[in-house]
């Protein structure tokens, strides 16, 4: 028999776990297979432990007795055993605690010699077993287990660990379907950074697996199970070890009985991020020869087949990851990270770019533009988790609920020309929501996507106007109430499903306004919030058979602040809500509220923008979106008695940018999915072929308007943060990597330029022909003329458009140094420049002008037949111009770019007629 096919035989046998005799393999072959060997015999270790580890069965399961959980079952060298988690081939898994460390830890016990006592399979060489446990104990990194130690005793190997609770790469991946690159990306980066900490440490990893990675309740990656480490919970109901575990991972070499190096590990983790993106892998077969039988002829999947739209610098990542030939792929891990993050800038945003925006920082020719698509509003997805409310021994969620939560997402309806849909029916077939085309109420049957008019205008006259701003349906879906927003107020109105018995609840009067949020159960009440004219919020029952109030608390005073959701438990006594912390909180918390005596507590305190509270249907539950996970994500929090009952746990990751509106008695949560609202993007110009990256990966429906700062720091933009079409100002710190809003009281439009030295802002007023200067630091907003939002700071001074001239204003006293004047009939337009340098005019005699704003100076030609004069700008060397003009000729209206060389006359570049333009 040859190297090769004794080598293949042995590595096959350790996969599909048959015995070995080591003593005979160890004499057989020269000495240049011994090296071989002995990394078969390592990995024959681990695979073991790896069987261990994913084949626990419950006590129940495997017919012993369970040991009753929270009382102490013995102990073990200096850890007090509490709880067995399970049972495996090689032994038992319990949860213990480390009066060293002070904390619980998870505790496996491997049997190191059969015992007639305990049977089942023994560890053959338990020396190796405890120096891996031990070498692994030196490595601390944030996304590797910690392993606090090993040793041998009485005949069985123990080695503890943390312990972590939350489920592997594998269980979402089969739970939640593929993840996005974004989300995929960012796990990679961390395990790329936990195996860089291994391969230091002089260690390999040898199973990286979408099993042995677990995503923590609190979101952390961690790299797991090196033949040692897995929440056993979640390994027991995982079941046992299949052929589409560890061999499809496996590196070519190894799986040849070749050695392994860093570069199998890093092979590993490219088919991991492979699976996790497409649910498949690159190199497939049903049993250990057909896995074979593809390395050997170079069959395998391409990613880009498999998911066509995913981001190139993504796909190409992964592609040079699981190349065939070690010398093919990254050489270390470093250069894998390297090679993600590289995608990450030029492709979709990242959980990485979210933790280091530093590296991202703008140099000199970095550009931000905005995409604007269109807003498309619907009910666009709907998930469900449940059981979310199920509950062990004293209310806790059990572990066997968090680990069976199961979640699905499919589309209900794209329902045409309406907005902002409201909770739906109990039952899940309606909801109400505003016409686009009439402003009226509808109520739209997902069923059919057909929507009916409440005709919730009939109160006023018909000159009146006023829209249904928010809508809210009841459970039983008979009775819709609405916020009917009238010049400047909203008033509280009630109406049957049918149109008819309409009836006004609350008219707050000018400047106020009453906002339903949910029905109670019954009926009867209305959960709302009440603004007074002084802007103060008060949350408050409003009864629907008379519009009496009953108010529960008034809010902390940060004036115009209103909460983007609230909700009513079932039972009626409990509410929760999201509102800032403070009147210059970035981010909104959620509060739970005693509706009966007017106690109120935070949910959680955690970093993170918490919003949009929902009650589960059984009250046992609290679910809210947050950011706390780098992308938009679903979280649960169990309740008792109004209470959080532990930490939050994640129950649907990178949700996009959503709004839950309500459950379903089936556990159904309704979720407006908004998409086609402009963004933000960066992209670098000194890569190649880069594409653009969101930049904010907040919570935002809109983000728009961006203006860099003279030095490539600062990045201001307008956002919109809420479904109210709220419009703040917003600056990113590419130094800092944090996003700031700028808090004023004036109402603002557009950021339009940045002053010299990167302290001052010139801003647009809100609908208004107004230019203001607002302090970064401060918000700190004055007035400095009255003009449309086209304005630069200059060194010399701020140049604003307004109406039939242009002025050069000093920027400390707002006087005015210079005035261009086109009041002239004669002038047909005129125009200042991007840059704010100059201003072209155009005459209706042809005659164009080009006037320098900071001297004074002007320079013209003739351009017969335009009709209008559009964008210009100089040439570098300050003699040519290009700018863009519309004029008639003999076919109709034209659109043209023009170069004009300084002197002589102006010569045509481009000439386009509709649908073509040119901007």
């Amino acid at each position: 028999m040859d190297r090769e096919t004794r080598l293949g035989i042995l590595a096959a046998a350790i996969l599909e776990g048959k015995p070995v005799d080591w003593s005979s393999v160890d004499t057989a072959g020269d000495e240049s297979d011994r090296e071989v060997v002995s990394q078969l015999h390592v990995l024959a270790e681990i695979a073991a432990l790896h069987r261990s580890s994913t084949s626990l069965e419950s006590p129940a399961a495997s017919g012993a007795e369970a040991e009753p959980a929270g009382q102490a079952l013995a102990v073990w060298g200096h850890l007090q055993r509490l709880e067995l988690l399970g049972h495996g081939t090689y032994g038992d898994v319990y949860r213990a605690w480390d009066p060293h460390l002070d904390r619980d830890v998870a505790l496996k016990l491997l049997r190191a010699h059969p015992s007639p006592n305990a049977p089942g399979k023994s560890i053959s060489n338990p020396t190796r077993v405890v120096d891996e446990g031990r070498l692994l104990a030196r490595v601390r990194h944030p996304h590797v287990i910690t392993v606090y130690g090993a040793e041998p005793r009485d005949g069985v190997i123990g080695i503890w660990m943390e312990l972590v609770r939350g489920r592997t790469l594998q269980q979402l991946v089969e739970q939640q379907g593929p993840l996005g690159a974004r989300e995929a990306a960012g796990v990679g980066l961390d395990l790329c950074r936990a195996l860089a900490a291994v391969h230091a440490a002089g260690l390999l990893h040898r199973d990286v697996t979408a099993r042995n990675v677990m995503r923590e309740n609190g979101g952390r990656i961690v790299l797991m199970d090196f033949g040692a480490g897995h929440d056993q919970r979640l390994a027991a109901a995982e079941g046992g070890a299949t052929v589409a575990g560890t061999p499809l991972y496996m590196a070519p070499e190894v799986f040849a009985g070749g050695a392994a190096d860093a570069r199998a590990d890093i092979y590993s983790l490219g088919v991991l991020l492979f699976y996790v993106v497409s649910g498949h892998f690159p190199v497939s077969g049903r049993s250990i020869d057909q896995i074979r039988d593809a390395h050997a002829h170079g069959t395998r999947a391409r990613l880009r087949d498999t998911r066509p739209d995913l981001p190139a610098p993504f796909v190409r990542a992964i592609e040079r990851a699981v190349a065939a030939a070690p010398a093919d792929r990254f050489q270390t891990a470093g250069e894998f990270e390297a090679a993600l993050e590289g995608a990450v800038l030029v492709g979709e945003p990242t959980t990485s770019a979210a933790r280091h925006p530093a590296r991202q920082r703008p140099a000199l020719g970095t550009i931000a533009a905005v995409a604007a698509v269109g807003v498309v509003a619907a009910i666009a997805w709907s998930f469900v988790a449940r059981p979310l409310g199920t509950r062990g021994p004293g209310g806790g969620a059990t572990p066997a609920a968090v680990a069976a939560t199961s979640v699905t997402m499919r589309k209900l309806s794209a329902v045409p020309a309406v907005s902002r849909p409201s909770n739906p029916s109990a039952d899940g077939r309606f909801v109400a929501a505003s016409s686009t085309t009439s402003g009226d109420a509808v109520i739209v049957d997902l069923a059919t996507g057909a929507s009916r008019p409440l005709g919730v205008d009939r109160l006023d006259p018909p000159e009146a106007g006023g829209y249904a701003s928010i809508t809210v349906i009841s459970a039983d879906g008979l009775m819709v109430a609405v916020n009917w927003w009238k010049g400047r107020s909203g008033a509280l109105r009630i109406v049957r499903a049918d149109g008819s018995g309409l009836r006004t609840l609350v008219e707050p009067g000018e400047d106020g306004d009453a906002t339903p949020h949910q029905w109670s159960r019954d009926g009867s009440m209305l959960l709302a919030t009440l603004v007074d004219r002084a802007g103060v919020t008060t949350i408050a029952l409003v009864a629907a058979v008379d519009g009496a109030v009953r108010p529960i608390r008034q809010l902390s005073g940060w004036v115009n602040e209103q909460p983007e959701q609230m909700s009513l438990s079932p039972d009626g006594r409990y509410i929760a809500y999201d509102y800032p912390e403070s009147a210059t909180a970035v981010d909104r918390d959620i509060f739970v509220l005693d509706a009966h005596t007017g106690e109120q507590w935070p949910l959680e305190s955690a970093p993170g923008h918490d919003v949009s509270p929902l009650w589960s249907p059984d009250g046992r539950d609290i679910v809210f979106v947050s950011d706390r996970n780098r992308s938009l994500s679903a979280w649960a929090v169990a309740m008792e008695h109004g209470r959080p009952q532990g930490a939050p746990r994640l129950v649907k990751d990178d949700l996009g940018r959503v709004r839950p509106r309500g459950f379903t008695d089936a556990g159904a949560l309704h979720v407006d999915l908004t998409s086609g609202h402009p963004e933000v993007y960066v992209s670098r110009l000194d890569a190649p072929a880069a594409a653009a990256a969101p930049l904010s990966p907040r919570l935002a429906f809109g983000n728009f308007y961006p203006a860099w700062s003279k030095d490539g720091r600062w990045l201001a933009y307008t956002s919109e943060r809420n479904d109210r079409d709220d419009r703040e100002l917003w600056l990113f710190d590419t130094v800092a990597g944090r996003e700031s809003r700028v808090v004023t009281d004036e109402l603002l439009g557009r950021p339009l330029d940045w002053s010299p030295d990167g302290t001052k802002l010139l801003v647009s007023g809100a609908n208004n022909p107004r230019l203001l200067i607002v302090d970064r630091t401060t918000g700190v907003a004055s007035l400095v003329a009255g003009c449309v939002p086209r304005a630069r700071w200059l060194p010399e001074g701020i140049a604003c458009e307004g109406e039939q001239q242009v002025q050069l204003r000093d920027a400390v006293t707002g006087r005015v140094a210079r005035v261009f004047d086109f009041s002239d009939a004669r002038v047909s337009s005129f125009r200042l420049a991007h840059d704010g340098r100059s201003v072209i005019a155009g005459h209706d005699t042809g005659r164009v002008v080009l006037h320098d704003v900071r001297t004074g100076a002007t320079r013209e030609w003739q351009d017969p037949s335009v009709t209008n004069l559009d964008r210009h700008a100089l040439a570098p060397h300050a003699t040519a111009v290009a700018y863009l003009a519309n004029r008639r000729d003999i076919g109709g209206d034209a659109r043209t770019l023009m170069l004009w060389s300084g002197t002589g006359d102006a010569r045509e570049l481009l000439r386009v007629r509709q649908p073509e333009a040119v901007a």
